[in-house]
């Protein structure tokens, strides 16, 4: 199983629980050979370098794993940690996984004032001015005076020498082991695409900032993946907070129990409080507010489509901590814009190549497809658009049969979705025009012909068993502004569509009624054409024709 699959971001199983950061000759013997002995005596795994490595050695790649592969940093600022350039550099190392990976870090100042690091006086001042002498690329100095001021904002300890330095070190471990001992939400088998797009989401919610709480909205239609991506976020960051709430299903369970249970289930998780009970939302929101305010949490809301729902769980940004990060997940992007998240991240679906890949382990156990199998996993993909839980459903019925049993469950998908896919794609099942995807065809063709068209349809696959004439007067497709789909197969139209919207991605249409497509219809979006068995001009649009060819391989005839 290739790397991506198994990223310590998601899967959580940690080469090591802590990296500890110091300046050799100052603290191997004392400070920090304590502070290693006390973590390995809890049974945290920690990293600690024993070689005695010469000032200005360059970092290793062992190391830069040791660093990436470790859930939490321990940076131990001494008086003479400036001085090794092999310090800062491996610092630097450290500051980039806090941006990039979510990780957490804490620093330590250890017979040296936070501000003499934060600031860069005393000791700090010296030795960043002697680098600035020796060293040729001066970039190379800012970095580590960025990664220095920003690891020192960081909240930590200070040992100030009034204490006993085993009991500083004893909070130090009892805190480590706290945050080690959380459990890691389960993401995915194959998370093929996830680790590109939760870090776009991690730059979002600025985990580096302390001062201001942050709401970030994601959004994107059903099964596009919206919770396994906040799940891998969630495992990514969670150990930088005091508390953590994941609530699932919000949407689900706020009709099943009610709000002033998953008010109840959000106290018990942040605080602790098992026993209290609600009367009300109303009571529940000031109870929220009053416990919540001091502290520095994390709270996912799962699946929400109701202003209501926000309003009981996550009122508003004073109800929390500084420092705190409240992440929205919908369906619905006005919701976000009507509670006014001004930062949000549309899940989109996925490339054809992830899209390949994910389908592939799952129908085959794994990366690439059998060449054989390469027809019929593109049909997977067209019907599937890119939907991650389309593709694992489908995969997964499909492993361990005949190229012909595949085709024939594949045709059957084609005319009869399946259930577990039916119930996650239908908005309105009553009214098909108000549905975002279109796959029955007396659905589609009651459109078609009363001309029901609506901005809210993406897909259109129209497969009959059999040949079937369609009385139309071509117009349905005018206000599908958002179509992005349209396969249509064994169906003949009494006339041409007088217009194709230009949101259109993919267009496939057996037996097309016309010589040309509509004089105002503009490709830029098209990703892949097939006018098979129509009388299409297709001289007039070699573009189109490199394009699909380059897309998915197939070849129009």
């Amino acid at each position: 199983m290739p790397t991506s699959l198994t990223s310590s971001s998601f899967s959580h199983e940690w080469t090591y629980d802590v990296f500890l950061s110091f300046r050799g000759e100052d603290t191997r013997t004392g400070f920090t050979g304590n502070l290693y002995n006390a973590l390995c005596e809890k049974g945290i795994n920690t990293f600690i370098d024993d070689q005695n490595l010469n000032k200005g050695e360059e970092i290793t790649p062992a190391l830069k794993n040791a660093i990436q592969d470790s859930r939490i940093a321990i940076v131990i600022f001494s008086p003479n940690y400036a001085s090794s350039s092999f310090c800062l550099e491996e610092l630097a190392k450290i500051t980039e996984c806090i941006k990039h990976k979510g990780r957490l870090v804490w620093p330590v100042f250890y017979q040296v004032d936070p501000s003499d690091v934060r600031h860069q006086k005393g000791s700090y001042a010296e030795a960043l001015a002697k680098h600035e002498r020796t060293i040729t690329d001066r970039e190379k100095v800012k970095e580590w005076r960025s990664a220095l001021q920003n690891t020192a904002n960081l909240s930590g300890w200070h040992f100030k020498q009034q204490g006993y330095e085993y009991e500083f070190i004893g909070k130090i471990v009892q805190e480590v082991s706290k945050r080690t001992q959380r459990v890691p939400l389960y993401v995915a088998k194959y998370p093929v695409g996830l680790e590109s797009r939760a870090q776009k989401v991690i730059s979002l919610l600025d985990i580096e900032s302390n001062d201001r709480v942050h709401m970030v909205g994601i959004y994107g239609t059903g099964g596009i993946g919206k919770t396994t991506l906040t799940r891998a976020i969630y495992n990514s960051i969670a150990d930088q907070f005091e508390s953590l709430c994941f609530l699932p299903d919000v949407r689900e369970n706020s009709m099943k129990h009610g709000l002033v249970q998953l008010q109840e289930m959000l106290l018990y998780k942040l605080i602790g409080e098992k026993d209290v009970k609600l009367l009300n939302v109303n009571e529940g929101i000031p109870i929220i507010k009053s416990r919540l305010r001091r502290k520095k949490i994390l709270l996912i809301l799962d699946d929400i489509d109701k202003y209501s729902q926000i309003e009981a769980l996550a009122g508003g940004l004073d109800w929390f901590g500084s420092g705190s990060r409240i992440i929205l997940t919908t369906r619905n992007k006005h919701l976000l814009h009507v509670y006014e998240v001004e930062t949000t991240f549309e899940v989109k679906g996925l490339s054809y190549e992830e899209a390949l890949e994910l389908f592939s382990w799952n129908a085959f156990k794994r990366k690439e497809v059998n060449p054989s199998y390469i027809d019929i996993s593109n049909r997977v993909i067209l019907y599937s658009n890119g939907l991650p839980l389309s593709l694992e459903i489908i995969g997964s019925d499909l492993f361990g049969k005949t190229m012909l049993e595949c085709t024939s469950a594949l045709e059957t998908y084609e005319r009869i979705p399946h259930e577990k896919i039916q119930d996650i794609l239908k908005e309105s099942p009553s009214k098909p025009s108000k549905r975002s995807r279109l796959w029955f065809s007396e659905d589609i063709l009651h459109v078609f012909e009363e001309n029901k068209g609506s901005d809210k349809t993406e897909i259109i696959v129209l497969h009959m068993l059999k040949d079937r004439q369609v009385q139309w007067d071509g117009n349905a497709l005018k206000k599908m502004e958002n179509l992005k789909i349209l396969v249509i197969e064994n169906a003949h139209f009494s006339t041409a569509p007088n217009h194709l919207p230009k949101s259109l991605r993919v267009l496939k249409w057996h037996g097309y009624p016309a010589s040309s497509l509509p004089a105002d219809f503009d490709p830029k979006e098209l990703a892949l054409l097939d006018l098979s068995l129509s009388s299409y001009a297709f001289e007039n649009q070699p573009i189109m024709v490199c394009i699909v060819a380059n897309f998915l391989d197939i070849y129009l005839v």
